[in-house]
């Protein structure tokens, strides 16, 4: 079962639902798709939207086990979303998360592939995220260089 994560803002609802949607049709097997609502989630941290901290969450989310997609509402996915849970395993060893890094840093956190099993992504707790000094989280400041993976720009 693939985990996928998605920003949840009260002012994207048609948004949300066409990503949903976008996900479902071309999924070949089981996903589970779970919107980030801030009200039901163990941080009240907000910034330009509900979900701008919640995203850091998924780790904790997963219980710090197997693999954890994030998605800011406003995409469409247009082939099999396991292409990138597999991107993830053939390098679980090494790499704790995988974004796109053909964009600017401050982009990356707009989908994020979560190794929810690497040791580095222990430090994304509730208190971490909820804490107003943690400031380096969108250019996925946690992590070495290194721990980094990139996805393909089709993502």
């Amino acid at each position: 079962m693939h985990r996928i994560f998605i920003g949840h803002d009260p002012r994207q609802i048609v948004s949300l639902t066409t990503l949903v949607h976008s996900i479902k049709a071309h999924a070949k097997g089981d996903v589970q798709i779970v919107p980030l609502v801030l009200e039901d989630l163990p941080i009240t941290r907000q910034g330009l939207t509900p979900f701008t901290y919640s995203r850091f969450l998924v780790p904790y989310l997963c219980e710090y086990q197997g693999f954890g997609l994030f998605l800011d509402a406003d995409m469409l996915v247009t082939a099999d979303i396991a292409e990138v849970f597999e991107i993830g395993r053939a390098f679980s060893s090494t790499k704790a998360a995988f974004v796109m890094q053909d964009q600017p840093a401050f982009e990356w956190a707009s989908m994020i592939l979560f190794n929810c099993a690497h040791p580095s992504n222990r430090i994304l707790t509730p208190g971490h995220i909820e804490n107003p000094q943690t400031t380096n989280l969108h250019k996925i400041g946690w992590l070495e260089r290194n721990e980094i993976g990139s996805l393909p720009k089709e993502w």
